[in-house]
């Protein structure tokens, strides 16, 4: 009875496990052709997967900027076909500030005293 029960047990656990984390960071997004700045995505992209395409013809990392941290796409020479774009993701926003504890209950803003108090300096 005990090893029916664990065979039970095991194989709800797998069935549990097995359709988690199966998103996939490969992303394709479609644009018309603009001169404005695009956010591509709420997360970073991974530097080494982004490809443009203008129609079927890969365009070159010179006729555009992109800023990987907060994901923002500008195209510098035009299009005259849909843009594709192909990046994958990083599971973080680099662009944000992230912290356990605010600073203010550090220091406070009036004292600035108590700050000098542990600051370190070259001397």
């Amino acid at each position: 009875m005990t090893l029916l029960r664990f065979i039970c047990m095991w194989s709800i656990l797998l069935v549990a496990f097995a359709g988690a984390g199966q998103e996939s960071t490969l992303r394709n997004r479609k644009f018309v052709v603009s001169k404005d700045t695009v956010r591509l995505d709420s997360l970073s992209i991974y530097p080494n997967s982004f490809k443009v395409f203008c129609g079927s013809e890969r365009v070159l990392s010179e006729s555009y900027f992109l800023d990987h941290a907060s994901s923002r796409f500008y195209l510098k020479e035009g299009c005259s076909d849909t843009l594709v774009l192909e990046y994958r993701v990083l599971p973080i926003d680099l662009s944000k500030t992230y912290s356990r504890r605010d600073a203010s209950i550090i220091y406070k803003e009036g004292s600035p005293d108590e700050r000098d108090k542990y600051r370190i300096e070259n001397t």
